[in-house]
């Protein structure tokens, strides 16, 4: 999840169409949801900008606009599922109790065909970029969760 959310918004944030910038970014992963159940996602904290892709000056985003949160949504995705199969096909990815069944091949194949429609369960949240004045706004950047 770090790698395919980070990978998205380095090369979004890259494209001379969007920022034009390499951007630094600190991410967190949290493992749970407020309801105390298990749900992994990833917050980061990104600049309002980045350097210039000739490290000559600084990029500032647009007012109350950082990047396209459709496009990077669309990556994200595509990054997301393609290392999750490379994740299983190498054998780093093991399944347990009743998702057992998944660490086969043609049963974890069948079971991602889902989430290539419109109704997958994933969020990409990208929240207006704002100054850091203190741990009361430092939830700001970019909230993935799958």
């Amino acid at each position: 999840m770090f790698r395919a959310a980070s990978e998205a918004l380095l090369t979004i944030a890259a494209d001379p169409k969007h920022l034009g910038a390499r951007i630094g970014i600190t991410a967190v992963l949290h493992s749970w949801g407020s309801a105390m159940t298990h749900h992994p996602h990833v917050h980061m904290i990104v600049p309002g900008g980045g350097i210039s892709l000739d490290g000559e000056r600084w990029v500032h985003c647009r007012p109350g606009f950082f990047l396209p949160v459709r496009v990077l949504s669309k990556l994200f995705r595509r990054l997301f599922l393609s290392k999750l199969a490379d994740a299983h096909a190498a054998g780093r990815l093991q399944f347990f109790g009743g998702h057992d069944g998944l660490n086969e091949h043609s049963a974890f194949a069948q079971f991602r065909l889902p989430d290539a429609g419109p109704g997958a369960k994933h969020h990409v949240d990208g929240r207006r970029p704002q100054p850091f004045t203190g741990h009361d706004n430092a939830d700001t950047g970019l909230n993935v969760r799958s």
